[in-house]
């Protein structure tokens, strides 16, 4: 040993080595228990986990898969069709759609709700989201859709899939109440610090009890979720839900007999950033 190694400095380095060991003992032990509560949470989630939610998640491939071979079939990729098979063709498409929006209206209530739920947050342009999204529903929408978007780039800083899932949400209601032939218009605006997605029809519009109940789920009264046999009644407790937890709002101005018009409010302000985590 050299002669440096006097006894004071032997006893120094004994001290940092045990500390050391130490530090190392307490982030082993952190781990551990990292490690058991997010098994606790996975299992957690399993247990709260409804058989909603299973079939939900289970049934999503094959919609997609009934989607796009009835989109072939539309297209006439296969061959002609006629007047009665192109009906067929429709009811399959109008419906398998239907059907993959209620699944993920129910897997997005329940991510929403859950303790594990964070916002998948990203830099979004805007009006290039919703020409998109407009431009893909017009191609099995029954009713036309108007989009008036021009201007600058609106940049935000939001989760895409949820909030082109509210939109479409919107949008969807906006088709199922307006009248056959009636244009649904979707305007996208922004001023200096929200940006505006407003969705109009021209339906047989709301009372005032049943904009009460617009967002209530499974409510029968619910104007938005009508007719009943078109959806499941989560589309706008779920659009609520997704602009309340990037900080934003759902408003409705309704008209008897004259149509009604959603307002989706999204801040953009550097200031006040979407909340990562569970909506209040």
């Amino acid at each position: 040993m050299p002669s440096a190694w006097t006894p004071a400095l032997l006893a120094a380095l004994c001290l940092v080595l045990a500390a050391a060991c130490g530090i190392a003992a307490r982030q082993r032990h952190l781990l551990r228990l990292a490690r058991l509560d997010n098994a606790r949470l996975r299992a957690t989630a399993q247990d709260r986990a409804t058989p909603r939610d299973v079939l939900a998640h289970e049934i999503r491939t094959p919609l997609a898969l009934i989607g796009a071979s009835a989109e072939l079939l539309a297209e006439e990729t296969p061959g002609e069709l006629n007047e009665v098979q192109r009906r067929f063709v429709h009811t399959i498409q109008d419906n398998a759609r239907q059907a993959q929006q209620m699944a993920e209206d129910f897997l997005t209530e329940a991510r929403l709700g859950h303790e594990l739920f964070s916002l998948r947050l990203a830099h979004v342009e805007l009006r290039g989201l919703v020409r998109e999204l407009i431009q893909e529903m017009r191609r099995t929408a029954s009713n036309p859709i108007r989009l008036e978007e021009r201007g600058r780039p609106i940049r935000a800083h939001a989760d895409h899939r949820l909030l082109r899932q509210a939109i479409a949400n919107t949008v969807t209601n906006a088709l199922r109440h307006s009248p056959e032939g009636s244009a649904v218009t979707v305007r996208v605006s922004a001023e200096a610090e929200d940006a505006l997605i407003t969705v109009m029809d021209d339906g047989p519009g709301m009372t005032p009890h049943e904009r009460s109940q617009a967002f209530e789920p499974y409510a029968t009264t619910n104007p938005l979720a009508a007719p009943a046999s078109r959806g499941a009644g989560l589309g706008m407790l779920v659009t609520q839900r997704i602009m309340e937890a990037h900080a934003g709002s759902v408003l409705i101005d309704t008209i008897m007999a004259k149509g009604t018009a959603v307002y989706l409010s999204l801040p953009l302000r550097r200031g006040a950033p979407p909340k990562e985590g569970q909506p209040s």
